[in-house]
């Protein structure tokens, strides 16, 4: 799930200006959901973190959320693929899916425990 306060983090970081963050801030703060199965419906829980599901901005905050991560595969000199002599492809996300290209069998390992240290760096379950 997504730790909310590093997301307002990120989204500063990224140039995002405070007032919108703080707009986003807000709709987060009084986030509630309730779960319906059949006829029956639950108390109501506080989104406590995560994205808010359905809604049209969550697509792009998880987005820029994990927008480093190319530049934290950098940092480690993990190499992507090269697809011509000029650009190198080490990731594809769509949504929450994740795509890893390595350039031989022996990076697996080393990209996959990057890909864990992000995770744990980043409160990503």
């Amino acid at each position: 799930m997504l730790n909310h306060d590093l997301l307002w983090k990120k989204l500063l970081t990224l140039g995002l200006s405070a007032k919108s963050v703080n707009l986003l801030r807000n709709l987060y703060v009084h986030a509630a959901f309730t779960v319906s199965v059949g006829s029956e419906r639950t108390r109501e829980f506080d989104l406590s973190s995560g994205v808010l599901q359905g809604n049209v901005t969550s697509p792009l905050l998880f987005s820029l959320f994990i927008s480093d991560f190319e530049d934290f595969l950098k940092a480690r000199n993990l190499p992507g693929v090269t697809i011509d002599s000029r650009h190198e492809i080490n990731a594809l996300f769509y949504a929450d899916d994740l795509v890893l290209f390595l350039d031989s069998s022996i990076t697996m390992n080393k990209l996959l425990s990057a890909l864990k240290d992000y995770c744990d760096e980043n409160a990503l379950q």
